[in-house]
């Protein structure tokens, strides 16, 4: 195996083999000029994989060069000659300045000039040059078919592309008038199959009142964000990353332990499946959509079983079911004797809520054993009947909340596929050893800190590289991560570390930190690196995040801007950042005052009101000039309750810019003139 840099390495975010074949440098473009024409695969529909490559490919080497590299079918290329190993078509549309050609899309052509699919996983790629051609190859094996797509951005990342982030900001073009690729030969099959990081940026939670307290509609953040997306290339951040949810399928999700739609009905006409309540009952009406089950009933595990063969057999191409019980509500886990006796004493305790009333919230919370091994014990039951008619099909289960440690004397079925909730990696060897064969990982690892959407999540980023390397080394079928909140400014780099290591497992974080701050810092880059790295030492308590140390940051963020100084597109990276720093410090002011309130002690409100008001403001201002920097609105919708400590219920009249009295001379630097390093 070759030596590879590890700019390439990270840059590509490849495990790349190389084959150790000799083969000259292709050039696609020179002197500004296209040399290059684009031949797409015989019978390539303007919406197949190839056909979207070249599009993707062509559109950024425009960007990058200002060449327009032409795109033809291979049936209008004309009859294909390889003389001396190099490729020329006759009697064809080809233009004739193109001197060498890009195949994109496997074909009897590329097979000729010795590039093929062969071996190629699902989504796999393989880019190689061979005399005068560069091919660009995806797997067609299935369920991910996008490999060509996939190829065209590493080969772009090879010339230097990145995506940092959504809309144009976050593009990083690297602009030339030349462009020369390889040799290359070049194959990779991304190890996880089902890649997904889940987008939630209008959370149901405060969202309207968020809106209304910023003076905005819902209408007006729609219309901004499509906006703030927005970019003159055909691919959106999530594919550029390999996201592949929707080719792929979604496995799992609550569905009310297999009853799904039918769980009303079910239970009106069976209330013994309801789970035991402390007052007696099993009434789970006023639960609404968050009800319990007694999944000791043999019944209720025959019933969901039907359920499941009456789907198969009317959708025959289902691949998978969810046994997944609902999340938490106003309802208690099932406390009846046949349940109770599922649960070994030995198990792990965890606490558990027991409400008087179901729908009402007054409760206890108690210490009990993990309750995995009953949920494990009714998920084999219904897994054995479904799995006598359709063996294959799988049947997804959560490792989560008080059943998400590993079961103690239950062994999984085969036919169990395991979403792991947690980030641990010993509970996960467990599920193994427990008989998991199939898990894939659903954390909520970037749920953490949305609502406040500061910098002090940093450290998160690491512990989600870390996590995915150890994962991959035990086996992992796919991701579904939780969530993208569009806090780019101040997590975006969490979202980033995700997505590299959703592709590539095998990425160290320290790495992908590095390629990212060269990549898009230009000059400024080590600062950028220093500035994330005192970002993650802060840890998650914002309260105790000492005006020094956002000066710290400060400091960093302004050493880059000087240091990119004459590079506009840095500039403008290094700016959006700066937005996000003053966002987290003005939070942080308000949070030490509600700190001192929580304490006890005395503390100003006059200057609290003035604080949390221009605090406002900014977010105002984030809203209509720099849209994705942090999700102001959710965070509105959270103000009333994060601040009721310092009596504040939003703006005042006649709150003023300037700083309020007794601003320490180490965060006065936030009421003056940032103009410059703020890129306004």
């Amino acid at each position: 195996m070759a030596d590879v840099s590890r700019a390439a390495a990270v840059g590509l975010a490849l495990a790349w083999l190389w084959s150790g074949a000799v083969a000259e440098p292709v050039t696609l473009v020179a002197g500004g000029r296209a040399k290059a024409a684009v031949i797409v695969s015989a019978g390539s529909t303007p919406t197949s994989a190839p056909a979207m490559a070249a599009k993707i490919l062509c559109d950024h080497l425009a960007q990058m060069t200002g060449a327009k590299l032409p795109i033809l079918r291979e049936e209008d290329a004309g009859p294909a000659q390889i003389e001396g190993g190099r490729l020329r078509f006759e009697g064809g549309r080809v233009p004739p300045e193109a001197e060498s050609f890009i195949l994109v899309g496997e074909s009897d052509l590329t097979r000729r000039l010795g590039a093929d699919s062969t071996g190629l996983g699902s989504g796999g790629i393989a880019l190689k040059t061979t005399g005068n051609t560069l091919l660009v190859l995806g797997s067609p094996v299935g369920p991910d078919t996008r490999g060509c797509r996939y190829a065209a951005v590493a080969l772009l990342e090879e010339l230097g592309y990145r995506y940092l982030w959504p809309g144009e900001t976050g593009k990083v073009i690297p602009q030339r008038a030349d462009v020369v690729v390889g040799p290359l030969d070049k194959r990779f099959s991304p190890p996880i199959a089902l890649r997904h990081i889940r987008w939630q940026p209008g959370v149901p939670r405060g969202f309207q009142e968020g809106m209304a307290s910023l003076g905005y509609t819902p209408e007006d953040w729609r219309s901004r964000r499509a906006e703030a997306l927005k970019t003159v290339s055909p691919i959106s951040w999530t594919d550029w990353h390999g996201n592949n949810i929707e080719a792929v399928g979604p496995m799992g999700g609550h569905n009310g332990a297999g009853l799904g739609p039918h769980a009303k009905e079910a239970l009106k006409e069976h209330p013994e499946w309801g789970a035991l309540q402390a007052d007696g009952t099993r009434d789970q009406s006023k639960a609404g959509e968050r009800f319990r089950l007694c999944v000791s009933n043999p019944e209720l595990a025959a019933y969901v079983a039907e359920l499941i063969l009456k789907k198969v057999k009317e959708s025959p191409n289902t691949a998978s079911y969810s046994l997944s019980p609902q999340d938490g509500g106003y309802s208690s886990f099932c406390m009846c004797e046949n349940c109770k006796k599922l649960d070994p004493p030995e198990a792990p305790k965890v606490r558990i809520l027991l409400f008087t009333k179901v729908g009402q919230s007054a409760r206890r919370e108690i210490e009990y054993p993990a309750l995995t091994d009953r949920y494990v014990h009714y998920w084999n039951a219904v897994a054995a009947r479904v799995a006598a008619a359709h063996p294959k099909l799988g049947l997804v289960v959560d490792a989560y909340s008080a059943y998400a440690t590993p079961p103690v004397r239950e062994k999984l079925h085969p036919s169990l596929v395991v979403r792991y909730v947690p980030s641990d990696v010993a509970g996960w060897e467990g599920w193994k050893a427990a008989g998991a064969t199939r898990i894939f990982w659903r954390p909520n690892n970037l749920h953490s800190g949305y609502r406040e959407a500061t910098i002090n999540y940093a450290a998160d980023a690491r512990r989600i590289a870390d996590t995915m390397n150890r994962l991959a080394e035990g086996g992992i079928i796919g991701t579904d991560m939780q969530g993208i909140y569009d806090n780019w400014a101040t997590q975006g780099l969490n979202y980033y570390v995700a997505a590299r290591t959703t592709w590539n497992p095998a990425l160290k974080y320290e790495d992908i930190l590095e390629d990212y701050c060269r990549s898009g810092f230009g000059a400024g880059a080590e600062s950028v690196r220093q500035y994330f790295l005192k970002a993650e030492a802060l840890g998650r308590t914002f309260e105790k995040a000492t005006p020094e140390a956002m000066t710290g940051l400060k400091a960093e963020l302004d050493a880059a801007a000087k240091a990119a100084a004459g590079d506009p597109a840095a500039g403008a990276r290094i700016a959006f950042l700066r937005t996000g720093l003053d966002y987290s410090a003005a939070t942080a002011q308000a949070a030490r005052l509600r700190l001192a309130a929580q304490q006890g002690e005395a503390f100003d409100r006059a200057r609290a009101a003035a604080v949390l008001d221009r605090r406002h403001r900014m977010m105002r201002e984030m809203f209509r000039t720099s849209f994705l920097a942090v999700n102001v609105s959710v965070v509105a919708g959270q103000d009333g309750v994060a601040w009721r400590e310092l009596g504040w219920r939003g703006p005042g009249r006649t709150a003023r810019d300037d700083a309020p009295a007794g601003t320490g001379d180490d965060d006065r630097w936030l009421y003056e003139d940032q103009s410059q390093t703020r890129g306004r």
